[in-house]
C-alpha cells in the first residue's frame, strides 16, 4: 500500500488537469473520479489518497468554494442512487462474466444520442460504466 506522501505526488499540466502520479502509483483516474468529472466536476485533484473537485452547479471563483471530496459513484448508493432516478437507469441482472447491466430510458439533452447497455461487476460499476459511454459520444 502506497503511504500519505507517495500518493501526495500528484503531477498536472499546464492547465492544472490531472495526469499521473510520481512513481507509476497510479495510470489512469479511478472510476469514481472519471463519472464525476463526465458529469461536469471541475478542478479536480488528489490529495493524500483522496479526491476533490468543484462539484458541477459551481461556476465562481475557485478562491470562495472549497474543494469538496469527490462521491464514490462507483460504491455509495446515496451518491449514484439519486443519478439513477434523474436519468431513467434501469438496472438489470443476468448471468454472464458482468452480471449487471445498466441502461439509459431518459438520456438528458446533453447526451443527444442512446447508447448500448454497459455491464459491470456490480449495479454501480454498470451505473458508471454508462455514464462514461455517454460522455464519449
Amino acid at each position: 500500500m502506497a503511504t500519505a506522501s507517495e500518493w501526495a505526488c500528484s503531477v498536472f499540466d499546464e492547465a492544472g488537469a490531472w495526469v499521473g502520479a510520481l512513481g507509476g502509483l497510479m495510470t489512469e483516474r479511478p472510476l469514481h473520479v472519471r463519472v464525476a468529472e463526465s458529469l461536469g466536476w471541475t478542478g479536480v485533484f488528489q490529495s493524500l489518497g483522496s479526491w476533490f473537485g468543484l462539484p458541477p452547479p459551481w461556476r465562481g471563483p475557485r478562491e470562495h468554494h472549497p474543494e469538496t471530496g469527490i462521491p464514490r459513484y462507483d460504491t455509495d448508493w446515496a451518491a449514484t442512487g439519486p443519478l439513477i432516478e434523474k436519468y431513467g437507469i434501469t438496472l438489470e441482472f443476468f448471468n454472464d462474466p458482468l452480471p449487471w447491466w445498466a441502461k439509459c430510458h431518459g438520456i438528458p439533452p446533453r447526451y443527444p444520442q442512446k447508447v448500448a447497455p454497459q455491464g459491470g461487476k456490480t449495479p454501480l460499476i454498470a451505473v458508471c460504466e454508462l455514464f462514461l459511454k455517454l460522455e464519449e459520444k
